[in-house]
């Protein structure tokens, strides 16, 4: 298999139908910040919580990971609760009400392997920029080997300029790749979305090293990380001169 399952607050007969023989390899997260930790160290095919303890963490959790990565996510879930409802919106697969019996909950985990196949988040194609590591397979970005958080868009802009390092990659061939070719001449896209990824990986976005500007032509992404950029507008300066709002920069998870 690609990967074990990471499991987090799930206790009693639901664990030990995990554990059991035929099932794939577990690995137990004790909290919130080991499960994601864990998510970038062990690369897990499928993730099983139970939400039961917290269940407004446990969708925060859920809905966190969801923007992390592509992992399906199995939930347990309290009966007569909105939790369930709560978890599907946060990005879950599947969700299954307490209490549930082993054979069913063993069915489903399967289920979700067999629906994920092989091509969920695995040790693959790794792109390093200085201190930062691309996981293209897993959808994983860390700097310094601390896991950091990343919207779809911004992974697929990110992943896009790791695939040509060093190489100067056009606006429009960005705009296309992440935006779709309707969007070519939005070029503020683009800009507000390169801050975004300087604001989360540079160390000092105004003095960017990594994603580097070649003003009016497109970005670069600097393999070593020992440039210097000549763009140095940060993401709220972009917003406010577009009119448009900045999204959630998101969360580093720490050890």
């Amino acid at each position: 298999m690609a990967g074990p399952v990471l499991v987090f607050g799930v206790e009693g007969a639901a664990a030990a139908a995990l554990r059991d023989e035929e099932a794939p390899v577990i690995i137990v997260a004790q909290t919130e910040g080991a499960c994601l930790r864990l998510l970038y160290e062990e690369r897990p095919q499928l993730v099983a919580m139970d939400i039961s303890g917290g269940q407004e963490a446990g969708v925060q959790l859920c809905r966190l990971i969801r923007q992390i990565c592509d992992v399906p996510i199995l939930c347990l879930v309290p009966a007569r609760s909105e939790a369930l409802v709560a978890c599907l919106e946060a990005g879950a697969d599947d969700c299954v009400v307490k209490p549930v019996g082993g054979p069913e909950l063993k069915a489903r985990v399967q289920a979700l392997l067999r629906r994920a196949g092989d091509n969920g988040p695995s040790s693959g194609r790794l792109v390093s920029a200085g201190d930062i590591t691309i996981d293209f397979d897993a959808h994983l970005v860390s700097k310094r080997g601390i896991l950091v958080a990343l919207s779809p868009r911004e992974f697929k802009l990110l992943a896009a300029l790791a695939e040509g390092r060093n190489r100067l990659v056009p606006h429009e061939e960005l705009l296309s790749r992440v935006w779709g070719v309707e969007f070519i001449n939005d070029t503020h896209y683009l800009r507000l979305y390169i801050g975004y990824l300087r604001q989360k990986l540079e160390d000092d976005p105004r003095n960017p090293r990594y994603i580097l500007t070649e003003w009016g032509v497109g970005y670069r992404l600097c393999a070593d990380g020992a440039a210097s950029s000549r763009d140095s507008e940060t993401p709220h300066q972009l917003a406010a001169g577009f009119g448009v709002g900045q999204p959630t920069l998101g969360v580093t998870a720490a050890g």
